[in-house]
C-alpha cells in the first residue's frame, strides 16, 4: 500500500490520436480525495495468516468506501516449497541459460455475510465449483516483491455492500506458477 495514501493529487492526460484526427491534447484533472476519505473505514486484519498448499496467505487490512471496497493481501510460497523453487531454477538455469519467468501466487476466494449468502468473490476458478467466477468485483492489483521469489502484494477492489455487518473470508484455492 505504500505510495497509494494520497489525498491531493492531479491526474494528466495526454492525448495524441483522439478517432482519427491527431493532434496534442492535455488535461490535468486535480483529485482531492480529503472528504472522501473521512468517510473511509479501515479495518486492520492483523496480519492474519495461513497456509494452503505451499502458498502463505495474510490478510492485511480491508477498507469500506463510499465507492469502493478493497481487500489488501499477501501471497507468497512457503519457505520448503521456496527452497524447492529455487533449486529447480537454478538446474533450470544450467540446462536452458536464464530465464525471466516470474514466479507467481494467486488465490481464489469469495467473501459471505452471516446468512451465508456470498456478496463478492474473486476467483480464477470456473463456474462449476458452485459460485460465481466474480461477483461484484471490480479490479485487482499486485506487485511482486523482487527480493523475495514467490511473494506478491495484492489489493483487491469490490463494489461496496450496504448494510453487511458480519462478513467471512472463505478461501476457495490457490494457483502457483512453478518451475
Amino acid at each position: 500500500r505504500e505510495g497509494f495514501d494520497v489525498e491531493k493529487f492531479t491526474v494528466q492526460m495526454r492525448v495524441q490520436k483522439l478517432g482519427w484526427r491527431t493532434g496534442e491534447w492535455s488535461i490535468d484533472i486535480p483529485i482531492d480525495l480529503t472528504e472522501i476519505n473521512k468517510l473511509t473505514k479501515k479495518v486492520p486484519l492483523d496480519d492474519q495468516t495461513f497456509d494452503y498448499e505451499g502458498v502463505t496467505v495474510t490478510l492485511q487490512e480491508t477498507q469500506y468506501a463510499p465507492s469502493v471496497n478493497e481487500l489488501i493481501y499477501k501471497t507468497s510460497l512457503t519457505d520448503e516449497l521456496r527452497a524447492d523453487y529455487v533449486a529447480q531454477r537454478e538446474e533450470q538455469t544450467k540446462l536452458y541459460g536464464e530465464q525471466h519467468r516470474q514466479l507467481s501466487t494467486k488465490i481464489g476466494y469469495y467473501i459471505e455475510n452471516d446468512s451465508g449468502n456470498i456478496i463478492a468473490s474473486n476467483n480464477v476458478f470456473t463456474s462449476e465449483r458452485g459460485h460465481p467466477v466474480s461477483n461484484g468485483y471490480i479490479q485487482s492489483g499486485s506487485r511482486w516483491n523482487e527480493e523475495v521469489p514467490g511473494e506478491e502484494f495484492w489489493m483487491d477492489s469490490f463494489i461496496p455492500q450496504k448494510d453487511e455487518n458480519l462478513l467471512s473470508f472463505v478461501l476457495d484455492g490457490v494457483f502457483k506458477t512453478i518451475p
